[in-house]
Order: C-alpha cells, then structure tokens, then sequence
C-alpha cells in the first residue's frame, strides 16, 4: 500500500515538476487521498487537502494570497518528507509572475534543497528558482 501511494504520488508529481497541467480531483478524492498520506505519515490530511487547493488556485490564476504563500512555506519548512516538500514546491512554482516581496521570502526557504542530496527535493527547487528567474 505505502510502495503504491508513493508511486502514485511520484507520478502526479513527475507530470506538476514537468510543467505538465493536471486535473484537480474532487473533493471526496482529495480527502481520501489525504488520510492515506496521513495514514502513510507522508503529511496530514489537513496538510494535503491545503497545498492541494493551493496549487490548485495558484495554477489556475499564476497568484497566491499571502496566507497560502506563508502556508507553503510553513509546510515547505516543517515537512518532514520530500513529497510533502515537493507539495509546497509545486504550488510555489506556479506563481507568474512573482513579485519581489515574493522572491524574498521564497529565495532563502528553497536555499536547503537547490544542494540536496534528494532529487525530489532538488527538482522542485530548480523548478521554483527557474520560475523565480522568469
């Protein structure tokens, strides 16, 4: 079961990392999905059902409200694993354009992950600064 939710969750990553759009589940779907991160101590649902509906907004209008932009950073900051980071990362990367208030609070939270050893973690950082950078 865990092997299966990570594969899965790498894939829809995989497809947000390449730029690729993606559908938004329904609500049920994203809740179900959520208590299995949960259950999986990837993040909590609650964490999950969050950065979710936040990339989900951010990728269709390319701007973030300042408390889901303090809210990625936070779960950027305090996850524990890399798919809860490259949660944050995504929705973070979707932002076009980014205003300089943005970039200096996104810059130094990425900083960690552009050297990471982890190539999920890397992948999304280059992916944010790249973004940063357009």
């Amino acid at each position: 079961m865990r092997i299966a939710l990570i594969i899965g969750t790498l894939l829809v990553l995989s497809t947000a990392l390449a730029g690729c759009s993606h559908e938004v589940p329904e609500q049920k779907d994203s809740a179900n999905m959520g208590a299995s991160m949960q259950s999986s101590g990837i993040m909590s649902q609650a964490d999950y059902t969050r950065i979710r509906q936040v990339e989900h907004d951010v990728s269709s209008t390319h701007t973030i409200a300042d408390a889901d932009l303090d809210f990625a950073l936070g779960l950027l900051k305090g996850a524990k694993t890399d798919i809860a980071r490259a949660r944050a990362m995504t929705a973070l990367s979707e932002i076009h354009p980014m205003s300089d208030a943005q970039k200096a609070k996104i810059t130094p939270a990425i900083m960690p992950y552009l050297e990471s050893t982890d190539k999920l973690d890397q992948a999304g950082a280059e992916r944010v600064q790249k973004a940063m950078a357009s």
